[in-house]
């Protein structure tokens, strides 16, 4: 029987450092995302298809994280999150990092 969904997010916070967080803290062999998704995931992702083929479109996101341990106030004094781009990538509890798939990318605003 399959395990359960996971939600993955990583955030590009400079050219060089991606932060990575889950629901649960999730292992590979050499990344760990930190258990700081609260809420959030696919099923919070809205998007929109335009009437007319052409028209801009706009998709969003919202996740909500822990900042118990003040990790995003030192992150936001440190970096510009603004911008930054975030990815959420959802798989089954079990599988292997590769095969999670890129669900959504976008910008943190």
């Amino acid at each position: 029987m399959a395990g359960a969904w996971l939600t993955l997010l990583e955030i590009d916070v400079d050219g060089s450092t991606t932060k990575r967080y889950a629901q649960d803290g999730v292992a590979g062999p050499s990344t760990y995302y930190e258990p700081k998704i609260i809420e959030g995931g696919f099923s919070n992702l809205t998007r929109l298809v335009p009437i007319r083929p052409g028209l801009p479109s706009i998709s969003s996101l919202t996740v909500k994280l822990s900042n118990d341990d003040l990790e995003f106030s030192q992150l936001m004094a440190q970096y510009q999150l603004r911008g930054a781009t975030a990815r959420i990538k959802i798989g089954v509890e079990g599988a292997t990092l590769s095969g999670f798939g890129t669900y959504f990318t976008g910008k943190i605003h």
